[in-house]
C-alpha cells in the first residue's frame, strides 16, 4: 500500500506478475477517490528475473533463503561448481549455508552485489544437475 509501492501476484501456474503504484501522491489520492487501484504499471516476471530476485532479496533476508524451494519453483538444479563457490564464500566469511538456507554474513553484506552475481554465474537456468 502507498505511493510507489510494488507488489507481486501469482496467477495460475508458475507465472508471476509485478505491479507498482503511481509515484504521484496527488494521482494516488485521485485514483482511490475514483474507486480505482493506483496501479501505474505491471510486468510478467521471466524465470531469469524470478531467479535474480530470489537471490537478490533472499540473501539479504536475516534468515536467508531456502535454495531448494527456489530450485523447485523454478525447475533448476545447482551444479557441483555452484556448491564449490558457496564453500569458497563460506571460507571467506561472506555467507553461511546449512545445506538448505543460504544467507549473507555481516562481512558479506559489504560485497552483497558481487556475491549475488557470482552465485548466479553463468546462469543457473542452463546448468546441469549435481547435489551437494
Amino acid at each position: 500500500f502507498g505511493v510507489s509501492a510494488h507488489s507481486f501476484s501469482r496467477s495460475a501456474g508458475p507465472a508471476m506478475k509485478r505491479f507498482w503504484n503511481t509515484t504521484s501522491l496527488n494521482d494516488y489520492g485521485d485514483m482511490l477517490d475514483a474507486d480505482r487501484l493506483p496501479i501505474a504499471g505491471e510486468e510478467v516476471l521471466t524465470r531469469e528475473m524470478r531467479l535474480d530476485e530470489a537471490f537478490l532479496i533472499g540473501l539479504r533476508r536475516t534468515c536467508g533463503f531456502d535454495i531448494w524451494r527456489v530450485a523447485a519453483e523454478l525447475g533448476i538444479e545447482y551444479p557441483r561448481e555452484w556448491f564449490d563457490r558457496v564453500c569458497e564464500f563460506e571460507d571467506a566469511g561472506w555467507v553461511q549455508f546449512d545445506g538448505k538456507f543460504l544467507k549473507l554474513t555481516s562481512s558479506g553484506w559489504l560485497l552483497a552485489g558481487a556475491v549475488t552475481e557470482e552465485l548466479l554465474w553463468p546462469t543457473l537456468l542452463s546448468t546441469s544437475a549435481a547435489t551437494p
